[in-house]
């Protein structure tokens, strides 16, 4: 059992397998960056170990834009460097709630003022 251990160890090393999420508790992991703030996060995981975070980034003098992004377990972005937009529908006034959840299948559920 040892002997196994240290081979997967090795292999892992030689692979140059390093986890994302950042070790220095003052630097972020990086989630999104579509240039404006993003405000209201949420992160929920699902059965398979990913993470799901929303967030609401704020457009200057205009609007609200609610994004989403899939994380895997060890930090890293599956889709994109600005995630997945979800509504760019103009909502002008406030946020007062949204929510995420994951069923069981591992899919996200968002739900928001629109």
């Amino acid at each position: 059992m040892k002997r196994k251990f240290t081979f997967i160890l090795l292999m892992l090393i030689a692979s140059g397998v390093s986890a994302q999420w950042s070790s220095d508790p003052s630097v972020n992991t990086f989630v999104a960056g579509s240039g404006n703030n993003h405000t209201y996060p949420l992160i929920t995981a699902d059965p398979s170990g990913s993470f799901y975070i929303s967030s609401v980034s704020s457009v200057p003098n205009t609007y609200f834009n609610y994004h989403l992004q899939r994380i895997d377990g060890q930090g890293n972005p599956l889709w994109g460097t600005n995630g997945k937009l979800i509504s760019d529908n103009q909502c002008d006034t406030w946020i007062s709630r949204y929510d995420l959840v994951v069923d069981t299948a591992g899919n996200a559920i968002m739900t928001l003022d629109d």
